[in-house]
């Protein structure tokens, strides 16, 4: 989700804009119990009119729900993907996972009494009835849809893991009104799911299909917001996956940040998404604690954006918050620890302490209502807060966006009362999934993990030694660096060298490569010449593309003073390189320390892509590459 959420974001095109009165007038068919009286009171943030902090989060939660009350299409009941952050805009792009949430949020409502049991119901029912006639392939559904027609649009993908999200709610929906049609419908949309049509060769689900090319190469396997996606799967009683494909996945990487280990993923939606629904608490599968596991990276944020305040200086305790959001120049994959590649610039987004705060919730309630506190009418709206803001340049996001809504409003929900995680648990696709997965119970003395980790099985935090080569003189016989893959069917494994003289920095390499696609496959050269850590499209840093073509790329386009020559092996192929030091802007002495990785970006024809760097450590501000050091 994580590609696929920045890339159809950023296609987004809006319709014509229309007054909220207008529209309200066609389309709200019930009163909820926050008027617009009531808002319009509460955002002149003065005085007695301040929220207090024991109400905020229910306030909060209360414009969340709004957000999908008013925005459904009367129709068809599809969510948009997002709206003006005062609901002014309409739009035609409905997204199927906050479809999913918006199901789970008429349950919360009619639970608080903001909307009856029977609108509730109605809602419910409408929208699965459609969602029942739309287009699907094998049960899974199109990421973005047209709100009025269902139909696909932007020739979006078939989403493994939006259709998830969508199930979510589905069950959701089926467990509160067990013994309706609306339980009927519910469980039919699930058990039409055929899991294992999206399963690949390496027994990992795959991203997404489209009819025009097949699969997506990017696949489910390694630690992010997939569980949600597995464990539906493994609790299905029609298609179900086999419980193989659970261990299937790669627990990586482990990170440690603050005195904390964990399993490391930058954006905090990854840590929240499958556990809006699942409960993991006090749960481990032999591998993690996923619940302590989000609880870490949450604090684990919190701490990088204090630490980064020298930079961003309007971050502190209670203003900071990085995931997936809108920024100034777009959609943006903001996260961290570690430093994201795309480099931040400030951008505070609200809904990363808000799908944590059953995690750590002072730390997160603390947080948004600091930020309302603070901000007042610049970022608190009709729908609650805006999508993200940057404090130092005063930037708004005008729009709210369903998903970042719908996690908020969850997750309140399961902080105040577990009201999600007591519904959907309830069910037997989710308590057969829990099952099949291998989950127990974690005991008091939380046997097996160390403190602060949420990874079982570890018997000290980990320390990661960054590893020093040699590069000896044009004239000797070099040092030889060998890493591979560990993949069985497309193993990949390079050979690599440096050497000098007065004028250039040399590289070889023989790359072994059981099936070379000329036109995909290719070697990356990280340099860092003053070894003060590498960072993204700095001047003063760079990344090399060596492709078996011939293809020669750097980034800021200076490959005039890089000499290389490729040729195509019995094995794989071969790479010679000279780098002038005049382009890496340090003298070529004995002695000298450069930071340096070489990378291999492996393409096989059967849909594996695997990236493989041999030293490539993110920390807060940059990436930590491996030691090269010149000798005689």
């Amino acid at each position: 989700m994580f590609n696929k959420k920045i890339n159809a974001a950023n296609q987004i095109v809006r319709s014509k804009l229309v007054s909220f009165i207008a529209f309200a007038l066609g389309f709200l068919l019930v009163s909820v119990s926050i008027s617009n009286a009531q808002l319009n009171k509460v955002e002149k943030i003065a005085g007695e009119n301040i929220i207090a902090k024991d109400q905020f989060i229910d306030e909060l939660a209360k414009r969340c729900f709004l957000f999908f009350w008013e925005k459904a299409d009367p129709k068809t009941g599809l969510i948009p993907d997002r709206t003006a952050v005062d609901g002014s805009e309409e739009t035609d792009i409905s997204s199927i996972a906050a479809t999913g949430f918006g199901l789970t949020s008429y349950c919360i409502a009619e639970d608080r009494g903001w909307i009856t049991r029977k609108q509730a119901y109605e809602r419910i029912r409408k929208t699965l009835l459609y969602l029942d006639t739309m287009e699907h392939v094998k049960g899974y559904m199109y990421h973005f849809v047209n709100m009025k027609t269902g139909e696909r649009v932007w020739e979006c993908e078939l989403s493994s893991i939006d259709t998830a999200l969508l199930m979510l709610g589905v069950l959701t929906v089926s467990e509160h009104y067990k013994g309706t049609e609306v339980e009927r419908l519910a469980n039919r949309l699930y058990e039409r799911v055929e899991w294992d049509f999206m399963l690949t060769d390496d027994n990992t689900l795959s991203m997404g299909w489209k009819p025009e090319h097949g699969f997506l190469r990017a696949k489910w396997n390694s630690y992010n917001e997939l569980m949600m996606l597995y464990l539906l799967g493994l609790g299905s009683s029609s298609h179900p996956l086999e419980s193989s494909t659970w261990h299937a996945w790669k627990r990586v990487p482990v990170y440690s940040y603050a005195g904390r280990t964990y399993l490391n993923c930058p954006p905090l939606f990854t840590h929240q998404y499958s556990q809006a629904y699942f409960d993991f608490e006090n749960k481990h599968d032999g591998y993690a604690d996923y619940w302590m596991n989000s609880k870490l990276a949450t604090e684990a944020q919190r701490q990088f954006c204090i630490d980064l305040a020298e930079s961003f200086p309007k971050w502190n305790e209670n203003i900071w918050g990085l995931t997936a959001s809108d920024g100034k120049d777009g959609y943006r994959a903001w996260g961290g620890p570690p430093a994201p590649l795309e480099p931040l610039d400030g951008t505070v987004v609200p809904c990363a302490p808000g799908g944590s705060i059953p995690f750590a919730p002072e730390i997160c309630i603390d947080a948004l209502y600091s930020m309302y506190r603070t901000y007042g009418n610049d970022i608190w709206k009709r729908y609650g807060l805006a999508d993200a803001f940057n404090p130092h340049n005063d930037w708004v996001a005008k729009d709210v966006i369903g998903i970042d809504v719908g996690i908020t409003l969850l997750m309140i929900a399961n902080y105040q009362d577990r009201f999600v995680w007591n519904v959907f648990m309830s069910h037997p696709a989710a308590q057969r999934a829990m099952e099949r997965a291998g989950f127990i119970d974690i005991d008091k003395d939380r046997n097996g993990f160390i403190e602060n980790s949420s990874i079982y099985g570890l018997k000290k935090h980990p320390v990661s030694k960054r590893p020093v080569i040699k590069a000896k003189p044009s004239s000797a016989e070099p040092d030889w660096t060998i890493f591979q893959s560990d993949h069985a069917k497309y193993p990949v494994v390079m050979r690599f060298a440096f050497s000098w003289d007065n004028e250039y920095l040399m590289y070889q390499a023989f790359v072994s490569d059981s099936e070379v696609l000329s036109g995909q496959d290719q070697v990356e050269l990280y340099i860092d010449p003053h070894n003060d850590g590498l960072v993204w499209q700095n001047k003063n840093d760079m990344q090399i593309i060596l492709k078996p073509t011939g293809g020669l790329e750097e980034w800021h386009k200076r490959t005039d003073q890089i000499n290389a020559s490729i040729n195509l092996t019995d094995v794989g192929y071969e790479i010679k390189a000279k780098i002038s030091w005049n382009l890496l802007n340090v003298k070529a002495q004995e002695n000298l320390v450069m930071g340096i990785s070489p990378a291999i970006l492996n393409i096989g024809s059967n849909e594996h892509l695997e990236k493989i760097d041999w030293h490539f450590k993110l920390g807060s501000k940059s990436v930590e590459l491996g030691e090269l050091k010149l000798v005689n």
